[in-house]
């Protein structure tokens, strides 16, 4: 067992321990939280899953950090703008088109084009390269 999952002295101490041994320190500060509380037995504790998350995170290094409003306008601000190619939706956004690396959501009466609209975006951002597309339902191929 390493130092660093010796070292850990927050709550649920046995627990993170023996599994810190068995998967490694790393490998638990990569999961998300509902993976922690579900490993853990402890599904209907998620906030104290969160903070033994954070505990575990900051023995390996990654302890979150507060981030100010102006950081995040200027990480923002950064990102490349993605033309959807609908000049109309490109004009009522504030920078031309979509931001990449931020997630949108499209809302709208049925039949409108949001699928649509997503797909076309999609492939636009990928450069025109071909894009695997779910189209629902289950697809499989007979032996």
């Amino acid at each position: 067992m390493s130092e660093e999952c010796r070292r850990y002295d927050g709550q649920w101490r046995e627990d993170v321990v023996r599994l810190c041994g068995g998967y490694g320190v790393k490998a638990l500060a990569a999961i998300n939280v509902v993976e922690l509380a579900q490993i853990l037995g402890r599904e209907d504790e998620l906030e104290k899953a969160e903070v033994t998350l954070t505990n575990i995170r900051r023995l390996v290094g990654i302890a979150p950090r507060p981030i100010s409003i102006s950081e995040t306008l200027k990480a923002q601000q950064a990102l490349t703008v993605l033309k959807t190619g609908v000049a109309e939706f490109d004009e009522m956004t504030p920078w031309g088109g979509l931001r990449r690396g931020l997630i949108y959501g499209f809302a709208g009466e049925f039949g409108a084009g949001k699928s649509m609209f997503a797909i076309q975006c999609s492939v636009k951002a990928a450069g025109g390269r071909d894009l695997h597309r779910d189209r629902g339902g289950a697809e499989h191929t007979a032996p």
